[in-house]
């Protein structure tokens, strides 16, 4: 994960949601005010930034959670 970002904890649990890949997303924060990211992260292996609102402004995050399915 780029240096400056963080992710949020696994309270409330709308932070987070598994993959069906077994891989986790998760909220996080930018180095930008208010810039909210997601998270993909492996088990024992990297963690990558796929969505970050600084690239794509026109979907904000920051009330909503995780949801995934099949």
């Amino acid at each position: 994960m780029p240096a400056g970002y963080t992710v949020q904890s696994f309270f409330p649990l709308r932070h987070h949601a598994p993959e069906a890949t077994g891989a986790l997303l998760q909220l996080g924060q930018g180095p930008m005010v208010l810039q909210d990211v997601i998270v993909r992260r492996e088990i024992g292996g990297s963690s990558v930034v796929v969505y970050d609102e600084a690239d794509g402004p026109l979907v904000q995050i920051h009330i909503s959670g995780l949801v995934t399915g099949p």
